[in-house]
C-alpha cells in the first residue's frame, strides 16, 4: 500500500517491549516516520504497517476526532 501525496519512512526496530507493534511520528517537515516493532512477526507487522498508512491517508494525525473513532476507521469501520 502506498499513500499518494505523503512522504513516509519505515523503520524496523526492536522496541523495549511488546506493548505496541507499531507507531507513527509526524515530523516538523510534514513527513512521517513509521516504526515497526521487530519483536512481532512479519505478518503482524505487515498488517500494522497498513493500519498506520490508513491513518496517514485519512489525515488522522491532524484530526480532533476522538481516538476511538479514528482507530475504528483505520481498522476498516465507519467513523
Amino acid at each position: 500500500m502506498m499513500v499518494e501525496g505523503a512522504d513516509y519512512f519505515v523503520y524496523r526496530i526492536p522496541f523495549a517491549n511488546r506493548a505496541n507493534p507499531a507507531m507513527t511520528v509526524v515530523n516538523d517537515d510534514g513527513t512521517f516516520d513509521i516504526y515497526l516493532n521487530t519483536l512481532f512477526d512479519d505478518a503482524r507487522l505487515a498488517r500494522e504497517l497498513r493500519h498506520e498508512l490508513i491513518h496517514i491517508e485519512h489525515d488522522h494525525f491532524y484530526s480532533n476526532a476522538p481516538i476511538e473513532s479514528l482507530e475504528r476507521e483505520a481498522k476498516g469501520g465507519a467513523k
